[in-house]
């Protein structure tokens, strides 16, 4: 079991403007089960930063197009589960439909926020992925 020094999540921002992920940052920082390592804005930098301070959760913060490209979603997943296959990914997007929802999850995506709708229960959703991790720990441990 964790100690209160441990952090279940070590998450890491991947963005491309500081501005977009502060509201977030600063709704989550003091979050105990939570280290938050700060932000990265391309993806070679967010791969270095995985494999040096083993991040297992990135909050992709961007406007990622579903055409491929050198930030498609798919590319971007494709990366950072070759760099840590247990790293979790959650997707932080403004006005997701259903339907949306559905492509990204499929994608490969952890999970989906919709920041036009779900942006308070951010710290919530964050609580119950340290519990599933913290779980999840125990079993391998087992």
């Amino acid at each position: 079991m964790l100690t209160r020094t441990e952090h279940p999540i070590k998450a890491l921002f991947f963005d491309f403007a500081p501005s977009n992920t502060v509201k977030i940052q600063d709704m989550i920082q003091d979050l105990p089960f939570l280290e938050i390592d700060g932000s990265v804005y391309c993806l070679e930098k967010l791969e270095e930063r995985i494999l040096e301070k083993k991040i297992n959760l990135v909050i992709i913060n961007v406007c990622l197009k579903l055409a491929s490209g050198k930030y498609s979603p798919d590319l971007t997943i494709e990366r950072i589960k070759q760099i840590n296959p247990d790293c979790r990914i959650m997707l932080c997007k403004s006005h997701i439909g259903p339907l949306l929802r559905k492509v990204y999850l499929h994608q490969g995506f952890d999970w989906v926020v919709d920041k036009s709708v779900q942006m308070k229960k951010i710290p919530q959703i964050l609580e119950d992925i340290s519990k599933e991790m913290d779980v999840e720990e125990v079993l391998i441990a087992c």
